[in-house]
């Protein structure tokens, strides 16, 4: 995250406990099945690579931001387009 921070100006220590949000836009994920323990199944493994649903959470929770985190499925171009609306929709509303 601090390489997307750093060049726009932004120190990740000052977003400590800020409302800032995290919108992440997945479409898959194969690189969980880079991992040799792949078909060794167990809660890390599930909840650090192949379970989508918590990348958001996950990137958030460093920096300690407290605002949305979503992950949308950007499988195809509409979904990305409606994450686009999301984010600037949750920024307008200062969420």
């Amino acid at each position: 995250m601090r390489e997307a921070l750093e060049p726009a100006g932004l120190r990740p220590s000052r977003l400590a406990g800020s409302r800032g949000g995290v919108f992440v836009g997945q479409a898959t994920s194969e690189h969980a099945e880079t991992d040799p323990r792949a078909h060794e199944p167990d809660v890390r493994s599930m909840v650090g690579s192949r379970l989508r649903v918590v990348t958001a959470g996950r990137i958030a929770y460093a920096p300690d931001l407290r605002g949305p985190s979503v992950v949308l499925d950007t499988a195809c171009s509409s979904s990305l387009v409606a994450g686009a609306r999301r984010t600037a929709e949750s920024a307008h509303r200062r969420e």
